[in-house]
């Protein structure tokens, strides 16, 4: 499994845009085959800023989100909403369990 965290800061002038076009991929985006998980969370700490999380199956699956017209009418918005460039880091994950466990 592959875990993909995404981090941005969003423009507080286009965060409207950024959440309706970010809800709008992710419906699509968990229909894809090999996607585990898929969503977005807004920090409780640092404004406008905002993490995607997901999991998938594979490397392939990631591949072919990219391909989608969804992901690409996403990433056409995306430029015009952050404020800084987006962190995007890929865990390849050996295992996974319960904590303590």
């Amino acid at each position: 499994m592959l875990l993909i965290i995404g981090k941005g800061v969003i423009r507080p002038d286009r965060r409207d845009a950024f959440i309706a076009a970010a809800r709008e991929q992710i419906v699509e985006t968990r229909k894809e085959p090999g996607c585990i998980a898929y969503d977005f969370y807004e920090s409780q700490t640092e404004p406008n800023t905002f993490v995607f999380n997901e999991r998938w199956a594979s490397k392939e699956a990631i591949d072919f989100h990219f391909q989608t017209p969804h992901i690409k009418k996403f990433m056409s918005v995306l430029p015009s909403c952050v404020a800084e460039p987006p962190v995007i880091e890929v865990v390849e994950v050996a295992k996974i369990g319960p904590l303590g466990g």
